[in-house]
């Protein structure tokens, strides 16, 4: 996930959960006006989202459509304390209530709660990844700026750096399904050597990589193709 992104995200439904709960303490100083204003405000939010949502936001490049679903979904938390103390149709309440409901799936799995609240995307963070060497990584890149290959997957090159990573090469499109992934040969900073192993029409059939670290633009090179 994008750090900033990271850091909107967790923090804006951290301070959503507590503001709410402490708003349900005071509900009853809360007017009926302003509560009925957030609910419109969040609704309308997520018409808007509907209308500007963009297939090539993700939350490793986000757009507006990743804020646009954050602030619809922390809305949606801030009225719900609010809202489940007062009489409302309890259909209402429990819409809201699904909001709230995030918390304890929050506590086991953060990342698949962040992921889903500034995406809409239930495994944004969850794509498909291949270890290459020590913290690198080839991971689904979800979208691809390149026009689409029959039979053939979006990757990305990332270095993971703790909690957060690094993205060195974008647009690796390999076979899909592949078998299996080796390393062949890793130059620091300037290009790593790949080998895929897939089943292709005509049977077993292997494709060498070359990925380009020091350009983001059509990174992977097919060198060879080998037929086993």
């Amino acid at each position: 996930m994008d750090p900033s992104l990271f850091i909107l995200a967790i923090t804006l439904y951290l301070v959503s959960m507590v503001a709410t709960l402490v708003a349900s303490f005071f509900e009853k100083h809360i007017p009926d006006r302003l509560l009925n204003t957030l609910i419109i405000f969040h609704w309308l939010v997520l018409i808007v989202w509907f209308l500007l949502r963009n297939p090539t936001h993700t939350v490793e490049e986000p757009g507006n459509s990743n804020y646009l679903f954050l602030t619809f979904f922390c809305s949606g938390i801030l009225a719900s304390g609010i809202l489940l103390r007062k009489k409302y149709p309890i259909y209402l309440k429990g819409y809201f209530m699904l909001f709230l409901l995030s918390l304890p799936v929050f506590i086991v799995v953060p990342s698949r709660v962040l992921g889903f609240i500034c995406s809409a995307q239930i495994d944004a963070i969850s794509p498909p990844r291949i270890h290459l060497s020590e913290n690198y990584y080839l991971v689904g890149q979800g979208s691809s700026k390149l026009p689409p290959e029959k039979g053939k997957e979006p990757f990305k090159l990332i270095r993971e750096m703790g909690m957060f990573h690094k993205t060195l090469a974008r647009d690796i499109m390999i076979p899909s399904p592949a078998d299996s992934i080796i390393l062949l040969e890793f130059k620091e900073n300037e290009n790593i050597f790949v080998r895929t192993y897939y089943h292709g029409l005509s049977g077993p059939d292997s494709i060498d990589l070359n990925i380009i670290l020091k350009s983001f633009k059509d990174s992977s090179q097919i060198i060879t193709r080998k037929i086993n």
